[in-house]
């Protein structure tokens, strides 16, 4: 019987190693920016005018009974985009172990927007993509928020610390409404995130029904190498001794 040469073992394993994909990055900041309005009648918030308010009200409405829904990457990349926030205190929204993505104020105080709501936050309407993923990694995603004083403004205060998971709404196409709340009024429009490129993470796959006859012709395989591998005298003299 012919059998495969040691060491064509040796690149095959080289080129399963190459194969693993690279480390996951954040993009640059890209886009323009996007017309904003203000939904309380405060005016300290801006939500993007026609994605929030025209495109996506209804699955804005529908956040707070949506719950949290793990997400994981379809493909290598996730597009996200931010698209505003009712709150009056800033935060940061960050991919957990990569990075910053947005910042949610990005330098627009609630003062300055209640005093002119021609104000806009700069941030609303960029995007930034996620490269570098495999199949299936999951959605990490995170809300810090910064301490906020409201007196001044008549506002409720906040202390600042990490929101809870996001709520979040399937809008069709691989698409998803992701919206966090930090405290207050569990609208879950604090920071609003469109975001391309997911699904609804699953279980894990179960093994199929056929592994275990795979592994059993494996061992027989690998018995038959090794009996292949041994010398022809000491077969035949185990075969006088069992004799």
């Amino acid at each position: 019987m012919t059998t495969t040469p040691r060491r064509l073992l040796i690149p095959l394993l080289l080129c399963a190693a190459g194969s693993a994909g690279a480390a996951p990055v954040i993009g640059a900041l890209e886009g323009s920016g996007a017309a904003q309005s203000a939904f309380t009648a405060e005016g300290y918030d801006r939500l993007d005018t026609e994605a929030v308010l025209d495109l996506y009200a209804d699955a804005l409405a529908a956040l707070p009974g949506a719950g949290a829904v793990a997400l994981a990457a379809t493909g290598t990349e996730v597009t996200l985009r931010y698209l505003g926030t009712s709150a009056a205190h800033a935060g940061t929204l960050r991919w957990a172990g990569l990075g910053d993505l947005f910042s949610t104020r990005d330098g627009l105080s609630a003062a300055d927007a209640m005093l002119d709501f021609s104000n806009v936050i700069g941030s609303i309407g960029l995007q930034r993509t996620v490269g570098g993923l495999a199949l299936g990694d999951a959605l990490d995603l995170a809300f810090d928020t910064e301490a906020f004083d409201g007196t001044a403004l008549g506002l409720a205060g906040h202390a600042g610390g990490s929101a809870g998971p996001a709520h979040a709404v399937d809008l069709g196409g691989g698409r998803w409404l992701l919206g966090f709340e930090s405290w207050g009024a569990q609208d879950f429009s604090d920071a609003l995130l469109l975001v391309e490129g997911v699904a609804q993470a699953t279980a894990a796959v179960p093994l199929p029904g056929s592994l275990p006859l795979t592994l059993a012709g494996l061992t027989l395989l690998a018995g038959v190498r090794r009996r292949q591998s041994t010398p022809t005298g000491t077969r035949a003299a185990s075969a006088h001794i069992s004799s």
